[in-house]
Order: structure tokens, then sequence, then C-alpha cells
């Protein structure tokens, strides 16, 4: 096999041609929420707040080697979750 350095392709008109500039983007809308819309934000953004020092404070009893496993609740979960599965297929 021989590899030629100077291959000419050849280009279509089209691509020749210089295409007409893109339209001016319009500015985006300016959506403000109401008083209950800012209220359900400030109750999400809490909300993650909480999840993320719950999540926290688990991961830390963990390292401790304190975090209460209760090992049949775990087996049930993990035999529902086979059961569940097995019944999908």
């Amino acid at each position: 096999m021989r590899i030629e350095p100077k291959v000419v392709v050849p280009v279509s008109a089209e691509a020749r041609e210089p295409k007409a500039p893109a339209e001016k983007a319009t500015p985006a809308s300016v959506v403000k929420l109401s008083e209950a819309g800012q209220a359900s934000q400030a109750d999400a953004q809490v909300a993650a707040s909480a999840s993320a020092t719950r999540v926290a404070e688990i991961r830390a009893s963990i390292r401790r080697g304190a975090y209460p496993i209760d090992l049949d609740r775990l087996a049930a979960k993990i035999i529902d979750d086979e059961v569940i599965r097995g019944a999908n297929k």
C-alpha cells in the first residue's frame, strides 16, 4: 500500500459559496418567579442542604463504625429487589 501526500479532492459549488451571516439571536426572555415560585425554590434549596447534611452525618457514622445496620431488614430489601427484577424479565 502506498500513501500519496498530494491527493486533491474536488470541492462542491455549495461549499465554495459564502454563507449568509446567521440571523441575530433575539435576547433571551427574562423570567421572574412569583412569590410562591421563589418560596418553592428556597424550600428546595433548604431540602437539598438538609439532605447533604444528613448524608455527611451518615458517612461520618459509617467511618466511625457507629452506623447501625439492621441485617434482617437489609436481607428483606435485597430479596424484594430480586423478586421485582425477576418479575420484570
